[in-house]
C-alpha cells in the first residue's frame, strides 16, 4: 500500500516536468512518508499511541520544515551548511553497501524470477 519510491519518484518528476515541479514532488514525498509512518503504522499495529507518532523524528522534522517554510523564515548558513553536508553522507554509503550486497547475489534461482 505504501511503497518506498520517493527518491526515484522525485527524480523522475523533475526529469519529466522540469525544475519547476520539484516543490510539488517534495510535497508528494512528504505526504507519502507521513502517511506511511502514521496510517501505515496504525494498520500494522492498531495499538499505536498518537503521542508515539508525534515523537517520531520524521513528524517533528516535517512539522518544523513546514512551519519555517510557511512563516518565510530564513535559516542561517551556519545551520544549513552542516545539515547539507550530513545529508550528502548517506548517498555514497548507500551506493557502497548496495555494491557490496550485489556481490553476494545468488543466481541459482534466476529462472524463478
Amino acid at each position: 500500500m505504501f511503497k518506498n519510491a520517493g527518491n526515484l519518484r522525485i527524480a523522475l518528476i523533475v526529469l519529466y516536468f522540469g525544475e519547476k515541479s520539484l516543490p510539488v514532488a517534495i510535497v508528494l514525498f512528504i505526504i507519502e512518508n507521513v502517511l506511511r509512518f502514521t496510517v501505515g503504522l496504525h494498520i500494522l499495529d492498531g495499538k499505536t499511541k498518537p503521542l508515539y507518532i508525534l515523537k517520531m523524528p520524521l513528524i517533528i522534522a516535517t512539522t518544523a520544515a513546514l512551519t519555517i517554510s510557511s512563516l518565510n523564515l530564513t535559516v542561517p548558513n551556519i545551520i544549513t551548511t552542516p545539515i547539507d553536508m550530513m545529508g550528502q553522507i548517506p548517498i555514497p554509503i548507500m551506493l557502497f553497501s548496495l555494491g557490496m550486497r550485489m556481490t553476494q547475489v545468488d543466481f541459482s534461482n534466476w529462472k524463478i524470477g
